[in-house]
């Protein structure tokens, strides 16, 4: 029988083969002036963009979100707390922590 070789070119590492020039990329610049005549007027607008931003009511997030954001840093809390005590009734240990400390 005849024996099948698989030859296969050699495989170069990242940044071989890459001219030694060639600079990286730059990020992208939106607007290099700033798009204000006053340089003032643009950082107070950029202070408010920054500082202006809407509460999220979270009713309106998805299922997920609103467990991760409303009941799992309590309830995370409760059963480290639970795990470290070691209670002889833990479900009656942790319904009474997550009463005692519930934020609202």
């Amino acid at each position: 029988m005849a024996e099948v070789e698989n030859e296969q070119p050699p495989i170069e590492a990242e940044g071989e083969g890459a001219p030694e020039d060639q600079e990286p990329a730059a990020e992208p610049v939106l607007d290099e002036s700033g798009g204000y005549d006053d340089p003032e007027e643009g950082e107070r607008a950029e202070k408010i963009a920054l500082c202006s931003q809407h509460r999220i009511n979270p009713n309106a997030l998805p299922n997920q979100d609103y467990l991760e954001m409303k009941v799992m840093p309590t309830v995370l809390k409760g059963l480290a707390e639970v795990c470290e005590v070691r209670p002889e009734n833990p479900v009656e240990f942790f319904a009474y922590y997550l009463l005692k400390h519930s934020p609202e």
